[in-house]
């Protein structure tokens, strides 16, 4: 059986391939993209719920996602959103 890596190891994974990471949205981590440059993966639907915990509404934490998040992370070590289904 494969044993999945818990949160601290994945970070120490994160450190050593030079990965962005967001701060704050620790609980949203869902894993790391694998192959030559590695990526910290995000689910779209945590990092909104995280916003909205700070106090945004539904609307407001989807147009900060988008606009301040998703499009200011480029590049081979920014994270990935995505959407779970």
């Amino acid at each position: 059986m494969i044993n999945k890596i818990d949160l601290k190891e994945l970070k120490l994974l994160f450190k050593d391939n030079k990965c962005v990471l967001i701060e704050d949205f620790d609980n949203a981590i869902i894993g790391i993209k694998e192959g030559f440059h590695k990526a910290a993966v995000y689910d779209t639907y945590l990092c909104i719920n995280i916003l909205i915990e700070k106090g945004m509404n539904q609307e407001q934490a989807t147009d900060y996602f988008y606009k301040k998040v998703v499009d200011h992370h480029v590049g081979f070590y920014c994270p990935i959103f995505i959407k779970t289904i």
